[in-house]
């Protein structure tokens, strides 16, 4: 269901600058999480896109991520692999 819904829904919100996925693969198996990921990579380019998540799927392609912890904030700009 998720799945069918990303690009219709990036359609009706006339190309916005910002897309925001807050925990769209939370409770899904890895099959459907790396659907979803590769839905939002074909996205890249179109908009500055916020993945927040506790559940990285493997296939999620990022230019830089922040990780919040018990240590506190940090920031890589340089990911060297897909997370």
């Amino acid at each position: 269901m998720r799945i069918n819904s990303l690009r219709p829904l990036y359609s009706l919100l006339k190309k916005p600058r910002v897309l925001v996925f807050d925990e769209a693969v939370a409770n899904l198996d890895k099959e459907s999480a790396d659907l979803i990921a590769q839905t939002v990579n074909q996205l890249r380019g179109r908009a500055s896109i916020v993945f927040i998540t506790h559940q990285v799927p493997e296939s999620l392609l990022v230019d830089a991520y922040i990780s919040f912890g018990a240590n506190g904030l940090s920031k890589n700009e340089n990911p060297s692999r897909r997370l």
